[in-house]
């Protein structure tokens, strides 16, 4: 069987303005006086009660509501004549009510009590749903993440990014979740600058030093990776005194950040010392003590330096840079500074190519 909404041609959410076209449309369509077809005259009926109901708001809440055989029946019960009006007056009894309308009235009436327990009652309940609410996307934020850790593991990391933002919809401050959705970012997406702030949500929201740690550390290297060096060397320091350790690793990473991209020689300088009496004796703790000191212009203990690192790693383009920087700073030798910096560029170090443009034509 047809529907209303079938008959105009609509859709069953479509509005007055698209009801009313569509009804313009029909009657237009299907008028007597323009369609002579023998069901023209019963479609045409069709059409107008169909309007006659949808377009009445009430009518059509309780045709959608499916009472369609009610609305038909008071849709087509005819509207009382002139001479009917008027001829069944009923008695006045509303004496009879007047009582229990005045001990209603009373009771619906507002009273300060009345008002203040409203507000009370209102006010607990509200702090319970919240209550519960809460514990409710707490608990649903940590399955969300569990789920998501161990399809990582499995290897579908958008799957598991998907996850997790599910699991901060509902609770974005579980820190573990604001943790792993910043490595998915930057070891998969390759946008630590994005990762940032989900690290920094983890160490704002860490309930431990032992869970901070971690948060920090991600951090640390998001700040690295996106060229936020003090913000990075700042977390690398906070690491390690909270860890109470001297990691190697870290204190490299704060070295070479140091002399290499702020340009803190002296900062540098007591890093690698310390990792110097730490044992750690390689080409690369060298070449970067080395240059701290070159660049507080202690160029001969700087050149002692780069000549053990050249002695532990003969390929190493970077020493051979800064040599040639040594020869041409203190020693004023252009021909022997280029001889490194050539060197350096065949092996691929960009640096030295944009210096040989400068000082080996």
């Amino acid at each position: 069987m047809e529907s209303f909404y079938d008959i105009l041609g609509v859709s069953i959410d479509a509005d007055e303005q698209q009801i009313k076209l569509a009804y313009r449309a029909k009657a237009k369509q299907y008028h007597p006086d323009r369609n002579k077809g023998h069901q023209a005259e019963e479609r045409f009926k069709q059409i107008n009660e169909a309007y006659r109901v949808l377009s009445n708001k009430n009518l059509r809440s309780y045709y959608d509501a499916g009472f369609a055989s009610l609305v038909q029946q008071y849709t087509q019960q005819p509207s009382p004549t002139p001479e009917h009006k008027g001829r069944y007056q009923p008695g006045d009894y509303s004496h009879l009510f007047a009582e229990e309308r005045r001990k209603q009235k009373e009771a619906d009436r507002f009273t300060p009590k009345k008002i203040v327990l409203f507000i009370a009652g209102y006010g607990l309940l509200a702090a319970v749903l919240l209550f519960f609410g809460g514990v409710m996307d707490s608990f649903t934020a940590q399955k969300h993440y569990e789920e998501a850790s161990l399809i990582i593991k499995g290897g579908d990391y958008m799957k598991g990014y998907t996850l997790l933002k599910q699991a901060l919809e509902k609770d974005e401050e579980h820190a573990d979740a604001n943790w792993l959705i910043g490595q998915v970012i930057m070891e998969k997406l390759h946008r630590p600058d994005r990762a940032l702030v989900y690290f920094r949500r983890a160490r704002a929201f860490a309930d431990d030093d032992n869970d901070s740690l971690r948060y920090i550390l991600g951090y640390a290297q998001a700040a690295e990776a996106s060229s936020n060096f003090n913000e990075a060397v700042t977390a690398y320091q906070q690491y390690l005194d909270i860890g109470n350790t001297n990691d190697g690793e870290i204190l490299s990473s704060m070295a070479k950040i140091n002399v290499y991209e702020l340009g803190k020689g002296s900062e540098a300088e007591v890093i690698y010392r310390k990792l110097i009496d730490m044992d750690s004796l390689s080409a690369e703790v060298y070449t970067g003590l080395g240059v701290a000191l070159q660049q507080q212009a202690k160029y001969e203990d700087s050149y002692q330096y780069l000549i053990q690192a050249a002695a532990l790693q003969q390929v190493y383009p970077i020493n051979d840079y800064y040599l040639g920087m040594h020869m041409l700073r203190y020693e004023h030798d252009t021909l022997r500074a280029c001889n490194y910096w050539f060197r350096a560029a065949q092996s691929g170090f960009k640096k030295a190519e944009d210096t040989i443009s400068t000082y080996c034509q």
